[in-house]
């Protein structure tokens, strides 16, 4: 579950950057499914650890691929700080995404499994109605 929350954004933003583009497309994708994923994977105490590592995922990540595929761009503190306040604002629609995503398949999730469940009689079992 960890690998799969984690690893696909990180494969996605370098996809994007290997193709000559900031974390985009890609990016938001797998961290979308990475989210989704994750959320179906994850116990019922991990869903809250799912869904609040989003943002500092996509945050991490971000930051991470860019400076490590342009870092001599962000030599200042100015630049730096530039940087990161375009990084918290081009990841956030992903990050918002893969919350929505995490959070219907935790509710896809508790539907199955009280579809599962069996269902208990009425007037079975001694009880009376």
């Amino acid at each position: 579950m960890l690998t799969v929350s984690l690893g696909l954004p990180v494969v996605g933003a370098l996809a994007d950057e290997l193709r000559g583009s900031a974390p985009a497309g890609v990016f938001g994708v797998l961290t979308v499914a990475g989210a989704a994923a994750g959320a179906w994977l994850a116990t019922r105490a991990g869903w809250w650890w799912v869904v609040s590592a989003i943002a500092p995922v996509v945050l991490a990540t971000t930051a991470g691929v860019e400076l490590l595929a342009q870092g001599e761009r962000y030599g200042d503190a100015k630049a730096l700080a530039a940087g990161a306040a375009r990084w918290a604002v081009q990841g956030f629609p992903v990050m918002i995404t893969a919350m929505a995503a995490a959070g219907a398949a935790i509710g896809l999730r508790v539907l199955c499994e009280r579809r599962s469940r069996p269902r208990r009689v009425l007037g079975a079992d001694g009880d009376r109605a």
